[in-house]
């Protein structure tokens, strides 16, 4: 199963999630989805063209169009446009971030020779 820790700024796991065909390492997150089609308690959520199937049974008004956070494959609250792309804009930003200190991490190991 997935486990949860705490978010060290070298750590070499951390990817962005709107990047097709990387992974979260053992992170634990909550990200914004659009669903792009649901049945019953089930729906597709799509983020940066990829999709995924989610649970939406916590968040039972949710509909097509409507964006909702999802942790663990579970919809948990449903927000609006502005307030999902505001925390994708900071997800973007924090991936950035590790991003570059990734880079300075490589780039000292690599100068220990």
């Amino acid at each position: 199963g997935v486990k949860c820790r705490t978010l060290e700024p070298s750590d070499p796991g951390i990817l962005a999630p709107w990047n097709p065909g990387t992974l979260l390492s053992d992170m634990c997150l909550a990200i914004p989805v659009r669903i792009v089609e649901l049945q019953g308690d089930t729906a597709v959520g799509e983020i940066g063209g990829v999709q995924r199937e989610i649970s939406v049974m916590m968040t039972p008004d949710a509909k097509v169009g409507d964006y909702v956070i999802v942790h663990a494959g579970f919809a948990i609250q449903t927000v609006n446009q502005e307030e999902a792309r505001e925390n994708l804009r900071i997800l973007e930003q924090m991936a950035r971030a590790v991003d570059k200190q990734r880079e300075k991490v490589r780039r000292r190991k690599g100068s220990r020779g």
